[in-house]
């Protein structure tokens, strides 16, 4: 009994202080400016959900030069810092085929993913993907709506850290 404790009691100190790494692998400095950026923390990483701008008219993936100076100031920022990976996700409104949206969101990241790497982040370390319709933050019902659902999501996952 005695050399189960002594094999298991450091064990499970080693597995929760990696868990613990693992959860919060962001430095202080890190963790702030993705704070002051507009990131928030979820089960996921940080997201800065973009849609308080709206990034995109209906049926485009084309970014607006006021929205593109922003993705380049954060993705500056992040690199200052030492964060040099995001994960991009597009969405769409529900206008319009299914298999159409899935196309043209993931169209929406890679159009973020571009400006990110003109502005310096390694186009290697970007990752993208459309989930079309599937994940709406607002009624598609109205217009303000599906302006809002026209969005990217940028992910850092703090595990990679």
């Amino acid at each position: 009994m005695r050399s189960i404790r002594n094999t298991l009691v450091p064990f499970l100190l080693f597995a929760l202080a990696l868990s613990g790494c693992q959860t919060t692998g962001l430095s202080k400095e890190q963790r702030d400016l993705l704070q002051q950026s507009g990131f928030y923390q979820t089960d996921d990483g940080w997201m800065l959900n973009m849609s308080a701008k709206l990034l995109f008219a209906s049926d485009s993936d084309q970014l607006s030069p006021e929205v593109k100076a922003r993705i380049t100031n954060i993705t500056r920022q992040l690199l200052k810092v030492g964060i040099n990976r995001a994960h991009l996700e597009g969405h769409t409104d529900d206008k319009g085929p299914r298999s159409y949206n899935d196309e043209l969101s993931t169209r929406r990241a890679q159009s973020v993913a571009n400006a990110m790497a003109e502005a310096g982040m390694d186009s290697r370390h970007i990752t993208v993907r459309g989930v079309g319709q599937s994940k709406p933050l607002y009624d598609n019902q109205t217009s303000k709506g599906r302006s809002e659902n026209r969005r990217v999501v940028m992910i850092v996952d703090p595990s990679h850290y």
